[in-house]
């Protein structure tokens, strides 16, 4: 990267307040801020006075606020290389532990950053920093060049053994390299040998398909489906006979994150009460009279606005790519799950609009 990866700004804007922290490479929190800012226009000259209070250079930073802004225009009038904007709900998702959202805001200014390098090879980026590594770096660095691949598949400990130095040695290289840790650091290594930027051969078409396909799924929606299949009374699982493993797959996680649901056979009714239905395949659809989460591989007409796209399918792999898709939506539900529930209307803040559409109440039935 050409600008130092650390430190990094966390800001919220929220209430009329501006709160600043500056985040380091070992993860201290330090020189938190707090000030009255009433509007936008007040907004670009308090960042720009905290930012030059600062002992050091800061070239990347997150804001969490609920306020359109003109992103580039800010950025540019701070001298920021990177300034990604992350709204409270979004924050929550990203780190639900933490009810602040500052680990949230982190962790999208993170995948903002690792965007932007995962298009050119990380080999190439491990060699322009290598003069500034240390020697205890090098190791790591060389083994990780010898073959991206295998150190891709290899564990924290393995890596470390491979370059004969200790695990936080390999956590200090990755964070040399502007990487919060060894996940991210393989992350953005995977997404360069799948789009085969890396100078290693081109990654497996199916790899690179199914980077182009999750890349395509609308984060909003993911995260409307899983709050509606968390806080659902009954779910009930619907599955073509090719996605029939999916169906398994998605019951016992729902049951294990204690949302009852049921397999859907052919001739078997929905749930009397409001329930949501979870259809995997582009052969099924949600039930009349369900709110629905559809996984299919194209959008259907006149089908359910929670539909998550994932795309044609390879022929070797059947159902990879919904995989995959579901595996990201159930790890959400988990996450919301886990979370403290907070009053309905706070819980849909800052989801856009999305509204799901229950089922009309039937004539004849009285609440229970």
């Amino acid at each position: 990267m050409d600008h130092q990866p650390w430190p990094r700004l966390l800001a919220r804007w929220q209430d009329g307040r501006l709160h600043t922290l500056l985040l380091h490479a070992d993860g201290r929190r330090a020189h938190a801020t707090d000030e009255r800012v009433a509007d936008g226009a007040q907004l670009a000259p308090a960042l720009a006075d905290t930012l030059a209070a600062l002992h050091r250079s800061v070239h990347h930073a997150v804001l969490m606020t609920d306020t359109e802004l003109a992103t580039d225009t800010l950025s540019r009038r701070l001298g920021l290389a990177t300034l990604c904007t992350v709204s409270w709900a979004r924050a929550l998702r990203l780190a639900p532990e933490d009810e602040a959202g500052w680990t949230g805001a982190a962790r999208a200014l993170d995948l903002a950053l690792h965007t932007q390098v995962s298009g050119g090879a990380i080999s190439s980026q491990i060699r322009a920093a290598y003069a500034h590594l240390t020697r205890c770096e090098r190791r790591v660095a060389d083994v990780v060049l010898a073959n991206p691949r295998a150190a891709l598949e290899m564990a924290t400990a393995r890596l470390a053994e491979a370059a004969d130095v200790s695990q936080p040695q390999v956590i200090r290289f990755c964070r040399a390299l502007g990487f919060d840790g060894v996940k991210s650091l393989k992350r953005a290594l995977a997404e360069s040998l799948a789009s085969g930027a890396s100078e290693a051969p081109a990654g497996h078409p199916l790899l690179m398909r199914s980077t182009q396909a999750l890349r395509g799924l609308d984060g909003a929606t993911l995260a409307l489906a899983a709050e509606t299949l968390a806080g659902a009374r009954q779910v009930d699982v619907l599955a073509d006979t090719a996605h029939a493993p999916l169906r398994d797959m998605a019951l016992q996680s729902l049951w294990r994150a204690g949302i009852p649901a049921r397999p859907l056979l052919p001739g078997d009714l929905p749930s009397t009460s409001p329930g949501v239905c979870l259809a995997l395949g582009s052969t099924v659809a949600p039930l009349p009279g369900s709110c629905g989460v559809w996984i299919t591989e194209s959008a259907q007409a006149g089908g359910t606005p929670l539909q998550l796209v994932t795309g044609a399918e390879a022929e070797l792999a059947p159902a990879l790519l919904a995989t995959l898709a579901l595996q990201l939506l159930l790890a959400d539900v988990a996450a919301s799950r886990r979370r403290p529930q907070r009053p309905r209307e706070e819980a849909q803040h800052g989801l856009d609009g999305l509204i799901v559409n229950r089922p009309p109440r039937r004539a004849g039935l009285r609440a229970q």
